[in-house]
């Protein structure tokens, strides 16, 4: 838990946490536009809700040359189907020494890796954007909206739409 209101008690579960009930004090007074402008001129997420779980930053990569470029060609084509097959051809390297490696330089497996960068793009679609469910699991390589929602659900233990309700004044 980030924090807790209660009506007179509320409590947060440390500094950054703090932060966060902060906006949701300036949220409930003043609401959800100058929470947002607060929280800008913080460098902090607008809303995460105080029972939901932390959301993580992508991990800074190791420098690694063999895969630098490879990491940036998949984060900025995203919506491409992107095999381990595909990841050897493009960095002309074994499957097994691909799977050392990148585990290695990202601390993840391939899957897990993409899927984390995929679901970064949606959070940033998200908050950024009007596209609907549909063009966002397009543009972010998920094959569907419901296999978004599953991961977006498993990893933010939130729906990518009460996420996005977080950005939007209701």
């Amino acid at each position: 838990m980030l924090y807790i209101d209660e009506g007179l008690m509320l409590t947060s579960a440390g500094s950054a946490a703090g932060l966060d009930l902060c906006l949701h004090i300036v949220r409930n007074d003043f609401g959800h536009k100058v929470a947002n402008m607060v929280a800008r001129r913080l460098v902090l997420p607008a809303h995460r809700e105080g029972g939901q779980a932390q959301f993580v930053p992508r991990p800074i990569i190791k420098n690694n040359d063999l895969f630098s470029h490879l990491l940036d060609e998949i984060r900025s084509t995203l919506n491409e189907d992107w095999s381990v097959k595909r990841m050897t051809d493009k960095a002309a390297i074994s499957s097994r020494t691909l799977l050392r490696r990148f585990k290695d330089t990202t601390g993840e497996s391939p899957l897990t890796w993409i899927t984390m960068e995929r679901l970064a793009l949606v959070r940033e679609l998200l908050e950024t954007t009007k596209l609907n469910l549909n063009q966002i699991a397009n543009a972010s390589g998920f094959i569907s909206p419901e296999l978004l929602r599953h991961h977006f659900k498993r990893h933010y233990q939130l729906s990518p739409l009460r996420y996005r309700s977080q950005f939007i004044e209701v």
